[in-house]
């Protein structure tokens, strides 16, 4: 579930198949979404306790409560690092530039200790 959050449609899909007997894998072909992704939706909402056919029956707004929100740190974060990105394509571009070494000037220029 990390990187780019599914639409909550595809999600019902995804209870909808599973409701109708589908494999993870055959879910995951159908709707073009990374196999592991499909295993991991479908063991967070069966760890909520609800069978698919429960879930089905959910309302959107009811669904979209069991799914927490994104973070607020990794939203800042994300804005705080993606006012680099120009500068970043463009140094790229010039000979001997490396994505270690722009990370090692960005770890010095934004004050960043640590690994994000």
């Amino acid at each position: 579930m990390a990187g780019k959050r599914t639409d909550i449609m595809e999600i019902r899909q995804i209870i909808n198949l599973k409701h109708q007997g589908y494999s993870n894998r055959k879910i995951s072909d159908l709707l073009s979404i990374n196999r592991n992704t499909v295993n991991s939706y479908v063991s967070f909402l069966k760890n909520r306790g609800l069978d698919f056919k429960e879930l089905l029956s959910l309302s959107e707004k009811d669904l979209v409560s069991f799914f927490p929100e994104t973070s607020t740190t990794q939203t800042s974060r994300y804005q705080e690092v993606f006012q680099y990105f120009e500068y970043f394509k463009s140094e790229l571009k010039k000979p001997g530039c490396t994505i270690g070494g722009l990370w090692q000037w960005y770890r010095t220029s934004a004050g960043v200790s640590s690994i994000l």
